[in-house]
């Protein structure tokens, strides 16, 4: 029997080191948490060059699937408070503003620019201004500790990652090793060695931004009860429903594979994500705060949880308003082919909330499937919710200029397809993201060449999604020609391999 396991595998290790540390050079090592306490003088804020505050903002409307969601109200009270934190860490004038981000999952994070993005799930299931207080604290706290850095890391290790075909090649070839397709092999080989590291260094700075909201949640004179330990439980109990829900899901679509190497390629990918997650499970940051919070001064501990102006802003008309929209778009979305789907998406639309491109995008999906499942009187007008949220220009998404587009173009009016496309494009072009999905959708509707012209300016204006716009600038008989090139090294290389073990 020929053993060529044991090679193939030594050189898939070996580049995958090499990619790794690539981008481990540029990897800081952070705020080590065991230096802040619920008391303790916060590290020195440090001087730094800002992104636009502006440009980051349309880049979340480019970003998100469901865009952002424009609460006056709303945003005007997180502000506030937002004013609050930084003026507790001792930098009032830092830039920075809260955003309402389209997300049903209970979603908050912070950009370079000093945004934050938090969903309506946040304001609908918290319990006090002491827990929104302290899920904006932890926010911050990877502003202020420079961990923004971190996705210049991966990226950097991704790019370093791109020259090694190897994978790709074998997969072609070989079925299994030892039960193991070879590419999936070398695919967790350097995703789980770059993970490991990242997700280390995610993990101290998870405890090191829960410890950041402890200090000045606690300084700032709210609840630990209600506020961080309340937060930490509330994102644990949402993980565990999740998790369970995550867990059928990845089974049922295990099952609708066959072959013992793809089962396996799915389990694994499942494992890393778990093992390597830039978040550690939150119930042991929930230990890890529990014991900083021995430190907490006693009186505050229990203290009563600041609840009346957090209630009255959830029920003021437009946030209550937005809040049952929201929820009601969630609900058509969640299934579009449910009876009720569509009703559920028409009552996300009532009033002003239909310029909101999660209603927007709720209305036309749920529609169309209606109209799909043979229900025709669902046609009429199918595709006009999306044009309410593209003529309000503060609530533009992007993808809703895509979804028409696409939309038009299946339907064959390719002219007012591009016309979309085009009219989206010249407000999003800034927003790197926006890129790759206007160079395929040039490339398959009006030209090639066009596409890799625009591949080439993405690569250089936006060097992180270089490779996404060079792929998405690939021809179909470009793909057939990679996938034969392909199978001929995958061949070539396993013959050496097997003449070498021999």
């Amino acid at each position: 029997m020929i053993n060529y396991s044991k090679s193939l595998q030594n050189i898939i290790a070996c580049l995958s080191i090499a990619a790794l540390l690539a981008g481990c050079q540029s990897m800081g090592m952070g705020v080590d948490p065991s230096k802040i306490s619920a008391v303790s003088e916060l590290p020195a804020a440090t001087d730094r060059d800002w992104p636009d505050q502006k440009q980051d903002v349309l880049n979340q409307r480019a970003r998100v699937e469901l865009g952002l969601i424009r609460s006056p109200v709303l945003e005007n009270y997180l502000n506030g408070l937002y004013n609050k934190i930084k003026k507790q860490a001792g930098v009032p004038n830092w830039q920075g503003k809260v955003y309402i981000v389209a997300n049903s999952n209970l979603t908050a994070y912070a950009t370079a620019a000093g945004n934050i993005y938090i969903s309506p799930s946040w304001i609908s299931t918290a319990q006090s201004e002491d827990e929104i207080v302290a899920i904006m604290s932890h926010e911050f706290g990877h502003v202020y500790l420079h961990y923004h850095e971190l996705e210049k890391t991966k990226v950097t290790a991704d790019q370093a990652a791109d020259w090694i075909t190897l994978g790709a090649a074998i997969a072609q070839n070989t079925n299994a090793l030892n039960g193991w397709p070879v590419a999936d092999l070398f695919a967790t080989g350097y995703s789980a060695s770059r993970d490991i590291a990242v997700g280390h260094y995610g993990s101290s700075q998870e405890l090191a931004a829960d410890k950041f909201a402890l200090n000045l949640t606690t300084k700032m004179g709210y609840s630990y009860e209600a506020g961080v330990k309340a937060y930490l439980e509330h994102q644990a109990t949402w993980e565990d429903l999740n998790e369970a829900r995550q867990k059928e899901y990845e089974d049922k679509l295990a099952e609708s594979f066959t072959g013992l190497g793809t089962l396996a390629s799915i389990k694994i990918s499942q494992g890393w994500k778990y093992v390597t997650s830039d978040h550690p499970k939150t119930i042991d940051r929930m230990d890890a705060v529990a014991i900083a919070a021995d430190d907490v001064p006693p009186k505050l501990l229990g203290k009563k949880p600041v609840v009346k102006p957090f209630n009255a802003i959830r029920s003021s008309g437009t946030v209550a308003s937005m809040l049952k929209s929201f929820s009601f778009a969630m609900k058509g979305l969640e299934n579009p082919n449910a009876v009720d789907a569509y009703d559920n998406a028409k009552k996300s639309a009532a009033g002003s909330n239909n310029r909101f491109a999660y209603s927007a995008i709720a209305v036309f999906k749920t529609q169309l499937a209606s109209a799909l499942n043979g229900n025709v009187g669902s046609s009429v007008g199918l595709g006009r919710s999306l044009d309410a949220n593209i003529n309000s220009e503060q609530d533009r998404a992007w993808k809703v200029y895509v979804t028409k587009a696409e939309f038009l173009a299946r339907l064959g009016q390719v002219p007012a397809a591009k016309n979309t496309m085009d009219q989206g494009f010249a407000y999003f072009s800034s927003a790197g993201e926006a890129w790759p999905e206007a160079i395929l959708f040039y490339g398959q509707y009006e030209s090639w060449d066009k596409a890799k012209k625009m591949a080439a300016t993405c690569s250089k204006e936006f060097p992180a999604l270089a490779k996404a716009c060079k792929t998405a600038a690939i021809t179909p008989a470009e793909k057939a020609e990679m996938d034969r090139r392909a199978q001929e090294n995958a061949n070539r290389l396993v013959n050496k391999l097997m003449k070498k073990d021999k």
